[in-house]
């Protein structure tokens, strides 16, 4: 989230009320290192489409060097590690890729909606008696 403050007031607890909130939701961030990694990147966010839901994600593309002149890379959906692979430098195979991500992150945002919905139900409660 970022706060955007007006201009020529002072800044209080009661005077943050006053703020304007502006919310960035739908962020794909880009953490590649190499071209593979930056044509993954490109391949993915021109394929992404976001899922209709209630909730807000950001989606996090990272790149870390693995053995000899290979990388991987590792995707995150709100700090939580969805997906990681290594990558190959062929266009072909980041498009495989790619299109087997977008299915994967679009199947666990929709789930991880019904799996909150099903924690928060009423047959998840207890009484915290053993």
């Amino acid at each position: 989230m970022i706060f955007i403050s007006l201009p020529g007031k002072a800044q209080t607890e009661d005077a943050i009320t006053e703020d304007i909130l502006i919310e960035i939701d739908e962020l794909i961030v880009d953490e590649t290192i190499s071209k593979a990694g930056r044509d993954f990147y490109e391949i993915f966010f021109t394929q992404w489409v976001w899922p209709k839901t209630d909730e807000s994600f950001t989606i996090y593309i990272k790149e870390r060097p693995a053995r000899a002149n290979s990388t991987q890379v590792q995707i995150f959906v709100n700090d939580l590690l969805v997906f990681e692979s290594f990558l190959q430098p062929k266009y072909e195979d980041l498009i495989l890729l790619s299109n087997y991500t977008t299915s994967l992150l679009r199947n666990h945002i929709l789930t991880y909606e019904d799996v909150l919905q099903q924690l928060q139900g009423a047959d998840m409660s207890g009484t915290g008696i053993y």
